[in-house]
């Protein structure tokens, strides 16, 4: 027996497909994510009630038509008319389990991402927990229909578009299959498009190694095909108050201070954004990140991250491991840490205006123009105890010669930060005896 109930949903559908086009998603594409985390979803619910259940999401492309098949938790007919006829409604979401920590969307808004590329949605479900199977169709001109049936079908869930004319790049084997590898690749479930798979069995930097050089060999490999540059070295990240693992890659050449960092983050395994901003403390912009985040928090795009005092907390922590790796680096390798400097000067010295260890790191190892040549200044106030300093380039370059003529060594203090850190230095170092130079100290 089939019984059929015609609705029409509690939302200006229109408005709403209107918003998420124009202000909230930055492009089309965010479907396949949105299907992907509602997949994800319906299978962690799923083995919550049984932790062997399996975790497959098939999708199939062809003509213009996608589907997408999770071996998920299902729904019954009153989840389904809850969770996709009554946008928005968080408390029934709580009530039925969907609104849990480790879920990454929000199944019901999700599923309207699909009228992005769509003039039609087909929903087939049946739940884990028993009843008949359902079928839900919604358009995108507000109406719904529901169709309860006694077809045979596995517990789980099928997601059906079929793309408007004016969307079909969209829904192409090959864009699909790169969309899926690009937002679902760490999912640990295993995602498929016309049978190739599209998730890793482990995210790069928690998989297994011989040896902790073929680690770091793979872990440069891996940051080389996501940023197209070759990294000088690749940190280890972890902030367990965020959830946070991943790898940050040291740039190989000199990096702009003024451009954002383009970090890959991932929330729960599903990548949030490529162009993150915010997550490295400002002089630390000489690294590209990618992370995996448990608890920090999206904006409503689920684009971005949302600021706030844990973002925060991420922030400073993971601050505090580069500088310790620079700190290390110092102590194991010399010559890595001259490199290093030699590209990424400005950050150390940004660091350097209000951290000792820093700034200690900078005396000892980053060169300065002096009237004796580039040395550092730990070389330079052994040479000259009682030395000076200019605080722009013109002044140094008038008078260095008659200072070293003179006897009176003279350090270049004109470039970003340079009078600062040298200023700070006579400050925290008992032997620095570096003063700013008073012209009419020398005889003329």
């Amino acid at each position: 027996m089939v019984a059929r109930v015609g609705n029409a949903f509690q939302v200006d559908l229109r408005g709403v497909v209107d918003l998420l086009s124009r202000h909230l998603y930055s492009s089309p594409r965010v479907y396949v994510r949105e299907l992907l985390q509602n997949a994800a979803d319906a299978i962690t619910a799923r083995r919550a009630l049984d932790a062997e259940a399996e975790a497959r999401v098939e999708i199939r492309v062809a003509g213009g038509l996608v589907e997408v098949r999770d071996t998920g938790i299902g729904l019954t007919e009153d989840e389904v008319h809850t969770l996709l006829a009554t946008i928005g409604r968080s408390s029934k979401r709580d009530e039925l389990g969907f609104a849990r920590h480790e879920f990454l969307g929000q199944f019901g808004i999700g599923l309207l991402s699909g009228f992005l590329v769509a003039d039609e949605i087909r929903v087939e479900t049946r739940s884990v927990t028993g009843g008949p199977a359902v079928r839900w169709i919604g358009r995108s001109d507000g109406t719904y229909e529901v169709t309860t049936t006694g077809e045979p079908r596995e517990a789980g869930t099928t997601v059906t578009l079929r793309a408007r004319p004016d969307a079909g790049e969209w829904v192409t084997e090959r864009t699909i299959t790169e969309l899926a590898g690009l937002y679902g690749s760490l999912l640990p479930v295993d995602v498929t498009v016309n049978g190739r798979r599209t998730t890793l069995d482990a995210p790069p930097w928690q998989a297994p190694h011989a040896t902790p050089a073929g680690r770091r060999d793979h872990l440069i490999e891996y940051g080389e095909s996501l940023f197209g540059f070759r990294p000088l070295d690749a940190v280890d990240l972890a902030v367990p108050e965020a959830g946070l693992t991943g790898v940050a890659f040291i740039l190989p050449e000199a990096a702009n201070p003024a451009v954002r960092g383009a970090h890959r983050v991932y929330l729960k395994r599903m990548l949030l954004t490529e162009r993150a901003d915010g997550l490295l403390p400002e002089w630390a912009f000489f690294a590209r990140c990618v992370v995996d985040a448990a608890e920090l928090r999206p904006t409503a795009s689920r684009e971005a991250l949302y600021e706030d005092d844990l973002l925060e907390h991420t922030r400073e922590e993971l601050g505090r491991t580069l500088r310790l790796w620079l700190v290390r680096l110092a102590e194991t390798d010399p010559d890595g840490l001259r490199a290093f400097l030699r590209l990424h000067h400005l950050g150390v010295k940004a660091l350097a205006l209000h951290d000792d260890a820093m700034l200690r790191l900078v005396d000892r190892w980053l060169e300065f123009e002096t009237s004796d040549g580039p040395m550092t200044l730990a070389q330079f106030r052994t040479r000259h105890p009682q030395g000076r300093y200019t605080t722009n380039v013109d002044e140094f370059r008038q008078l260095a010669a008659v200072s070293g003529a003179q006897g009176i060594g003279l350090v270049n203090g004109g470039y970003v930060y340079d009078s600062e850190i040298l200023e700070r230095l006579t400050r925290i170092e008992p032997d620095s005896r570096l003063e700013r130079l008073d012209p009419a100290e020398l005889a003329t």
